[in-house]
């Protein structure tokens, strides 16, 4: 069974820190991730979520900064207390080196425990400022509007306090590849465009399933030779005119009772009038497995910096391990 638990080894606290360690309060915490609350069910068919369904997505809000409004700018998935993942391109901007480069902070605000853009009318929802943010290394956009490495850590101004309405996703564990078969049932949730064409400012989600390798690759072979160091998978529809478009999406799996982020919608074929998708094509995700060892090691690294701050003269004395994210270990 997989577990939530701190794991901080005092060698690594010493190597970071280059400190004598005299003392540390540390004992381990559990938590439980990709749960949701008992009431929250699911309904099947591409229908609008209820607040305590998915309770780990979050709204990324932009500061335009020609007219200083706020605009939605895509979801992402809270990870941990302190961290969301989010599509790099959500939070980055094309330097003179045509290079990828995270935006400033100061125009990211972070919305939890809501369904609605920009809204904090529901009891238990919240907004929170982001102090950093981490862009996987090499993040490129190929044909056909296909992103690939795209993945970015936010981490939140402060620790979020965890209610019915936001609770953290489980991070995908390779060890569960062999679990991952064609034909298998994932959830597609998110906002912006369905599958008709029309933009939705609510949460909505989707059954959906895994294609055949062969069926996805048919579908995207053009684009083979440039995502080959990638890994990437495709969906399609289970409910017939109920599939996965052009919204801003997360793939989440349930494996036993657990809820697990797999990957990110990146490509859907399209009309380009109408915009609405072709539902009979597959739909293109970048799977997160490749990049599970990146984000869990940024994120204990940054953790250990954020909370191993009170020191005295040289020594580390208290960790407040009901601040610190909990891991996921066998």
């Amino acid at each position: 069974m997989l577990l939530q638990i701190v794991f901080i080894i005092a060698m690594t606290l010493n190597e970071v820190f280059g400190a004598k360690i005299s003392s540390v309060n540390f004992e381990e915490h559990f938590y439980q991730c990709g749960v949701m609350s008992a009431s929250s069910g699911l309904i099947q068919g591409g229908f609008y979520s209820k607040q305590d369904q998915f309770p780990w997505i979050a709204i990324i809000s932009i500061k335009n900064e020609s007219n200083s409004l706020w605009d939605h700018n895509g979801s992402g998935s809270l990870v941990s207390r302190r961290h969301v993942l989010v599509k790099s391109f959500y939070v980055s901007t094309l330097d003179d080196n045509n290079q990828y480069v995270p935006i400033s902070t100061e125009n990211v605000q972070i919305f939890l425990g809501t369904t609605t853009y920009n809204n904090l009318n529901q009891e238990g929802s919240i907004k929170i400022g982001v102090n950093n943010i981490r862009l996987y290394p090499h993040t490129r956009k190929v044909a056909r509007g296909f992103s690939v490495f795209n993945f970015a850590i936010l981490t939140l101004e402060d620790d979020v306090t965890f209610n019915d309405f936001i609770k953290p996703v489980c991070l995908w564990n390779n060890q569960l590849n062999s679990r991952m078969y064609t034909g298998q049932q994932l959830m597609a949730v998110g906002y912006g465009r369905d599958l008709t064409g029309r933009i939705s400012k609510i949460r909505k989600h989707v059954p959906v399933q895994v294609t055949s390798s062969d069926e996805c690759e048919t579908e995207y072979i053009d684009l083979l030779p440039q995502i080959k160091e990638s890994r990437f998978f495709c969906i399609k529809e289970i409910v017939k005119d109920h599939g996965p478009c052009k919204f801003d999406t997360q793939l989440y799996v349930k494996i036993d009772s657990t809820w697990y982020l797999k990957g990110e919608m990146i490509a859907a074929r399209t009309d380009i009038n109408t915009l609405q998708c072709y539902s009979k094509f597959p739909v293109a995700v970048e799977d997160i497995s490749p990049y599970v060892d990146w984000i869990d090691q940024e994120i204990k690294t940054e953790l250990i910096e954020i909370y191993v701050s009170d020191q005295k003269d040289g020594a580390i004395e208290v960790i407040d391990v009901e601040k610190i994210v909990k891991y996921q270990i066998e």
